[in-house]
């Protein structure tokens, strides 16, 4: 073979494998655009699907944002109506929770100021000696008594316990023993209280205890509390 000949044939044989080469980088070309052996014409469809989603989500959020510029102006004014509606029925009911924590608060204080009063009060108006009973048991009334009750234990005392007080040489301590709230308002609160009662009388062989137990409902009058009704239960 002659050096043309050779040279012809290696020729020959370079543009095949160039020829080769060319057609193994399309085919790879192809794999590297359509991963996992998909269609190019299926890959660019996806590709579109997917802007044309982005699009959509864009413009429901444009929408989504912009609305009220597309209400009219009637309809503006409705809607910052209403939202003003909203915060002020939020406000009152906010300024109701606080008012009702704020009264019960108030309650539970009075309650608590009462049944202190009512501990200290009761044993001063049941307990009595026959040697100062006429003067100590209406002053005692009259501090410690409000209302109607005032005029009908000062009346039950000079009718009935200081004759007898005096004419069986009577004296008696009370204690109060317990003390309950059974209802609390600000300026108006019922107790009951357990009451132990010591009498020493020339009609008693020795000094005698007696338990009792009492409801007292209790009126502010200024600073202090007054006894309104007294009932033993």
């Amino acid at each position: 073979m002659t050096i043309t000949e050779t040279v012809t044939a290696e020729t020959t044989d370079r543009d095949e494998n160039t020829s080769m080469d060319d057609t193994e980088l399309r085919e790879e070309a192809v794999d590297l655009t359509a991963p996992s052996g998909a269609p190019v014409d299926e890959v660019a469809e996806e590709a579109s699907d997917a802007d044309a989603g982005r699009r959509g989500l864009v413009r429901r959020l444009g929408a989504a944002l912009s609305w009220p510029a597309a209400l009219t102006r009637r309809a503006r004014t409705m809607v910052v109506a209403v939202l003003a509606a909203v915060i002020v029925a939020g406000s009152a009911g906010l300024a109701f929770v606080w008012w009702t924590a704020d009264s019960a608060s108030a309650d539970r204080a009075a309650g608590q100021s009462a049944v202190d009063a009512a501990r200290r009060d009761v044993p001063e108006l049941l307990s009595y000696d026959y040697r100062n009973i006429d003067d100590a048991f209406p002053a005692s009334a009259k501090k410690l008594l409000t209302g109607k009750f005032l005029d009908e234990y000062t009346q039950l005392g000079a009718s009935v316990i200081q004759p007898a007080a005096k004419r069986d040489t009577i004296v008696t301590k009370a204690d109060v023993v317990e003390a309950a709230v059974v209802s609390a308002k600000a300026d108006d609160v019922t107790v009951l209280l357990f009451v132990n009662q010591t009498t020493t009388s020339k009609e008693l062989e020795g000094p005698r205890l007696d338990g009792s137990r009492v409801r007292v409902h209790l009126l502010k009058d200024g600073d202090s509390w007054k006894i309104s009704e007294f009932t033993p239960v």
